[in-house]
């Protein structure tokens, strides 16, 4: 039983972080998507900005799973 637990708590920080920055990514992608196909509907500046607020998160996010990935491992004993 404590394998399968050993197991699962490996695998949940790869398989969230990979899974935030698909998200992100298909958040992004999204954006692009509608800013170039209704971009009458919303002014430049508008799609500017909202193309600009998903490529921050999707930076901020990737950062905070890198860091916590790498960041929370115990160092070296001497």
């Amino acid at each position: 039983m404590m394998t399968l637990v050993d197991s699962a708590r490996g695998l949940i920080r790869p398989v969230l972080t990979l899974y935030l920055v698909i998200l992100a990514t298909v958040m992004y992608n999204w954006a692009t998507e509608f800013a170039a196909r209704d971009g009458a509907v919303m002014t430049a500046a508008d799609a500017a900005e909202l193309v600009k607020t998903i490529v921050n998160t999707l930076l901020y996010l990737v950062t905070t799973c890198v860091v916590w990935w790498f960041g929370i491992r115990p160092s070296a004993k001497p």
